[in-house]
């Protein structure tokens, strides 16, 4: 199924680091370039539209994307983002209940984070207050450690995951993940690991010769 691959025995990579992660998920990930090349045109549109604030359009790509790939927490995120901006907060609130009602989340730390991030757009706190009202939630939860919930943070509160040191954890636990989400936490691992220079670019060049998007413009960047 398209939304959900397994890791294969960790003995595959020889040793649990950043480098032979991503040289792992770009093998797996190149399986749905075809998939992931339309998502990523459908991305770059919709972020476009958003810029341009035509809300409308947005929405829309929003929908082609769940049509075609289902439950992603990236699309969740965009949604309840396009939800407030064009409907207001009610709408927003209801699409939140009806993903709760369903059960359309992966854990209830995931559901918390969901529920945080919708908050914080209904009474319109800045992105500082939002972001320490995201941590307390780990601050409450006794021995839950930043590596071991670094995807769910990623997917919230991105940069705050910008001092760790090897993000091998980020992407090995995407393998309950849904494959667009993988890919988000690739390319984001892939870059980032670049630029704290946790790996060089003979690595960078490795794994886009392995697997890589002709329409993602950070890939395209590095490549040249």
């Amino acid at each position: 199924e398209f939304g959900n691959i397994k890791k294969l025995p960790l003995i595959i990579l020889n040793a649990r680091n950043i480098k032979n992660e991503l040289i792992w998920v770009a093998s797996i990930l190149r399986n749905y370039s075809k998939e992931l090349q339309e998502f990523v045109i459908l991305k770059n549109k919709y972020y476009e539209f958003v810029y341009s604030s035509n809300v409308e359009e947005a929405e829309n790509i929003l929908n082609e994307i769940e049509s075609k790939f289902g439950y992603s927490l990236w699309l969740i995120r965009s949604k309840i983002y396009i939800y407030k901006e064009k409907y207001g907060q009610k709408r927003q609130q209801e699409y939140v209940e009806n993903l709760v009602e369903n059960k359309n989340y992966q854990n209830d730390l995931e559901l918390m984070q969901i529920l945080n991030y919708s908050n914080a757009m209904e009474d319109n706190k800045d992105y500082q207050e939002h972001k320490k009202s995201i941590l307390e939630i780990f601050d409450n939860y006794i021995n839950i450690k930043k590596n071991s919930v670094l995807h769910t943070i990623f997917r919230i509160v991105p940069e705050e995951i910008l001092d760790v040191e090897d993000l091998y954890n980020l992407i090995a636990q995407d393998e309950i993940k849904t494959i667009i989400d993988r890919y988000e936490s690739f390319i984001f691992s892939l870059v980032w690991s670049l630029v704290n220079e946790t790996i060089d670019l003979n690595t960078v060049q490795k794994v886009i010769s392995i697997f890589s998007l002709q329409e993602e413009k950070i890939l395209r960047n590095i490549e040249l």
